[in-house]
């Protein structure tokens, strides 16, 4: 769906977000509310988190956590990442931790 400035914009919900807002409010949200609560006992595996709920899955493949989010949030505007790490899939050879 293309925005009137010519973004790429998610119309699953109430709200329509750009993908950039959807990174933002995921890494924030991450951050500041699920953190704490799988680090470092999930490192490595991959979340999907609900943008607008807060809520969450935690799987070793993303398409899994992602779909079982899905299942209970169908209206759900979805970020992926990888608990302890600022990306979810690496390109070279320096892993970084964190969302800081």
């Amino acid at each position: 769906m293309e925005g009137s400035a010519g973004l790429r914009k998610v119309a699953m919900s109430r709200k329509e977000y750009t993908i950039e807002q959807i990174g933002a409010l995921g890494k924030e949200i991450y951050r500041e509310r699920i953190r704490h609560l799988v680090e470092p006992h999930e490192k490595g595996k991959f979340i999907a988190i609900d943008v607008e709920s807060g809520d969450y899955e935690i799987a070793d493949k993303l398409i899994t956590a992602s779909h079982r989010l899905r299942e209970r949030r169908p209206e759900s505007v979805r970020f992926g990442g990888r608990v302890g790490y600022t990306s979810a899939y690496r390109i070279g050879w320096r892993e970084q931790t964190a969302y800081d």
